[in-house]
């Protein structure tokens, strides 16, 4: 399979959504869609009645944040209270209080409190979106609050999302890796057995295939995007202009004090180039330059194709710690922060 990113700003009309069900899976399996719309009839049904529930559900780091994005920029309401991936605030502490409640009793108040949650939004929105990695558990509870609803579910790789959760700390990922299945367990059984419409694709044929996503995720809501706004959504996506959240850059820092800093970054676009990385403190730049030291560890764990991916940057003289604290390493080439003080990206 052809995995190089479809950048393409070309519209391919997509069929009515109708045709993408589960019936249908070979045909776009082999056309590399990765789609599927379950209860396509249903849809019209659904735009009719407002106000209306769009419910974007996943594990985390599977794309529900991109989706969200998305999601916003064709001017659908996500409350007043949202956090930095895009969750609803008010709606996360319902969750909490309910799995921190001694022998579970809030379970017993989540449906009224959730119910008063969506009733005050759609009240006051009409038509309502949120993202839920909390939801899927209590599907079964919950569903009936919702009015009217179609959900959005984007799925991806276990293993990436795994490692996602837990940055591979302390062999933390095995404890990540089970509850991904599970909720993804959780997400299978709301996928086959509810009567709403239900909108699943891949994350990781999304961002490679952004033109024909965006496309197929306007048919699915019934818009008619205008070209600026789907160019726009197209160059969220896309991991090579938009979505940082992607990581392009993959790479790990090894060595790092006053004195320098020394690691591996490859850009998984280009995994037979070095990558011209940018070191600063604030506005001043410690060093400019490629990755231009051969590493055979990161070539075969297959992280790059020729090695040529580490650097190291000695600083002269050394950094106070309050320089060492405003350390930043960037891929000015592509717009990406590779690494600041307090994130580090792991393979």
């Amino acid at each position: 399979m052809d995995d190089t990113p479809d950048r393409s700003a070309s519209r391919v009309p997509p069929p009515q959504s109708a045709h993408y069900d589960a019936t249908n899976f070979a045909a776009f399996r082999n056309a590399r869609k990765f789609f599927i719309v379950r209860n396509a009839d249903k849809l019209r049904e659904a735009a009719a009645a407002r106000p209306q529930n769009v419910v974007i559900l996943g594990t985390g780091r599977s794309g529900t944040t991109m989706t969200a994005g998305l999601m916003i920029q064709l001017g659908f309401e996500f409350g007043d209270r949202i956090n930095g991936r895009l969750g609803d605030v008010d709606m996360s502490e319902v969750f909490d209080r309910a799995r921190g409640s001694v022998l579970g009793w809030r379970i017993l108040t989540l449906r009224r409190d959730f119910g008063r949650l969506i009733r005050a939004r759609n009240a006051k929105w009409g038509r309502f979106c949120f993202k839920s990695p909390d939801l899927p558990p209590f599907f079964p509870l919950l569903a009936g609050v919702l009015r009217s609803p179609i959900y959005i579910m984007p799925t991806r790789n276990s293993f990436e999302t795994s490692f996602g959760f837990s940055h591979n700390a302390k062999g933390m990922w095995r404890k990540s890796f089970f509850l991904v299945n599970l909720v993804q367990m959780f997400l299978t059984m709301i996928a086959v057995w509810t009567r709403r419409p239900v909108f699943l694709f891949s994350y990781e044929q999304a961002v490679r295939h952004p033109a024909v996503f965006i496309d197929m995720l306007a048919d699915y809501l019934m818009l008619d995007l205008d070209e600026p706004t789907r160019q726009r959504m197209i160059d969220y996506v896309d991991p090579s202009t938009g979505y940082h959240p992607v990581a392009r850059l993959r790479g790990h820092i090894d060595v790092l004090d006053n004195t320098g800093v020394a690691g591996w970054v490859s850009d998984i676009l280009a995994m037979d180039d070095p990558v011209t990385l940018r070191v600063r403190t604030g506005e001043r730049i410690l060093y400019e330059g490629p990755t231009a030291e051969q590493r055979t560890d990161t070539r075969d764990l297959g992280y790059h194709n020729t090695g040529e991916s580490g650097f190291s940057v000695t600083f002269d003289p050394p950094l106070t710690d309050a320089e060492l604290a405003g350390l930043m390493i960037e891929a000015p080439e592509t717009g990406h922060l590779f690494w600041q003080q307090g994130w580090q990206p792991i393979p």
